[in-house]
């Protein structure tokens, strides 16, 4: 891959971002299939575009490629758009389809038909086999070919112009039916690194978040057409923090306390219990001394980053959801009111953290009735 370049944007004398896509949108029929989306693909980085199915990533790397034009919006490449590129294929190279191959001809054939094309020599096909492993199978016809090899003369096709852009739809998956193994999935995974690494640029869509995870710099995320998220991983991360879920006697009168202290993220969940971000287990402690509640329980509750790529792509992202209080972070601590006393007749343990719940804080049950442990051959 020779080094990239760009055409200057006109106007500001600055380079041209490898790809933009600027205000897309796309109706069919009056039915909106892209509103308003706007990301751009830095230099020298990998860019995921996750989205679930019908979300509108295919729309997307379409319009950019000049094969749909958008109702509104322009997508561009180096600072042009597709269809004014003079060589299109020495600037981008793209993988749409892994289907297209015709299964009677042979990988070296297949590549032959695109130097003549796109005019690059020969000998090019010689090269991309190369880089791609596939040396040994030039002359083996695509019906003979693995996936994973299947997959690697695709690619081979796409890098024919020496493209320093390069365009992939939902190449990474572990569906058993793709038959990709995981050799195949590592070997993709480091050529894009390393074609990111001299300078390249890569967009790759995925519908699922932990199919690129290891893999790209930057994420946007499609939601039914619209933006619903970009930035990084620790963006993403950062779109929710982890937090103590407590179980206590007042939980408005612990959030009081920890807000004296400086700890003002504190929610009242659905149940009862009271969340809480940033605060280390000793100031809660110290909270509950100060105040007179008392703590029965302190779990951890950490952020899963493929269930929040699932709310944020289905378009039902809830602040503060995990996998212990699915409804979210729940209203500011101070609008609920203080939970009803104990019955008179309990004992009331000493403040502290015994591993002890109230009637109306008790955990959920991990078992449906059927699978219960005790109906399953006792305790495990």
């Amino acid at each position: 891959m020779t080094a990239p370049t760009g055409p200057a944007t006109p106007g500001n004398g600055t380079v041209a971002p490898p790809v933009a896509v600027s205000h897309v949108s796309k109706d069919y029929k009056d039915v909106p299939a892209l509103t308003d989306v706007t990301f751009q693909v830095r230099r020298g980085s990998i860019t995921g575009l996750l989205g679930h199915p019908e979300s509108g990533k295919t729309t997307v790397l379409r319009t950019i490629l000049g094969l749909v034009k958008p109702t509104s919006g322009e997508a561009t490449v180096n600072g042009l758009p597709f269809g004014q590129l003079t060589r299109p294929a020495r600037t981008v190279g793209a993988v749409l389809d892994l289907q297209s191959l015709h299964p009677h001809r042979t990988a070296l054939t297949h590549l032959l038909i695109y130097t003549a094309a796109i005019d690059v020599p020969d000998d090019r096909a010689v090269q991309v086999l190369a880089e791609v492993g596939l040396a040994e199978s030039a002359h083996h016809r695509a019906e003979t070919l693995s996936p994973g090899s299947r997959l690697r003369l695709a690619i081979a096709t796409a890098l024919l112009g020496d493209p320093h852009i390069l365009i992939l739809d939902e190449l990474f998956t572990d569906r058993p039916r793709d038959g990709f193994t995981l050799d195949d999935r590592a070997w993709l995974r480091a050529f894009l690194q390393n074609f990111a690494a001299a300078g390249g640029s890569v967009l790759v869509s995925s519908p699922r978040l932990h199919d690129v995870q290891d893999l790209v710099d930057h994420v946007v995320v499609l939601s039914q057409g619209s933006l619903a998220f970009q930035g990084s991983f620790d963006d993403l991360r950062r779109a929710q923090q982890d937090r103590l879920v407590i179980a206590c006697s007042a939980p408005a009168a612990l959030a009081t306390g920890l807000a004296a202290r400086g700890y003002i993220d504190a929610r009242s969940l659905a149940d009862g219990r009271l969340a809480v971000g940033g605060a280390p287990d000793d100031a809660v402690r110290a909270s509950a001394q100060a105040t007179g509640v008392t703590v029965y329980n302190v779990v951890r509750d950490r952020i899963d980053l493929d269930q929040l790529y699932l709310q944020i792509a289905s378009g039902h992202f809830v602040a503060g959801a995990s996998a212990a209080s699915p409804a979210g972070y729940g209203v500011p601590a101070f609008g609920w009111p203080t939970p009803p006393p104990p019955p008179a007749n309990q004992i009331q343990p000493p403040p502290g953290y015994p591993n002890h719940y109230p009637p109306h804080q008790q955990p959920p049950n991990r078992y449906p009735p059927h699978q219960h442990p005790q109906g399953m051959g006792g305790p495990r």
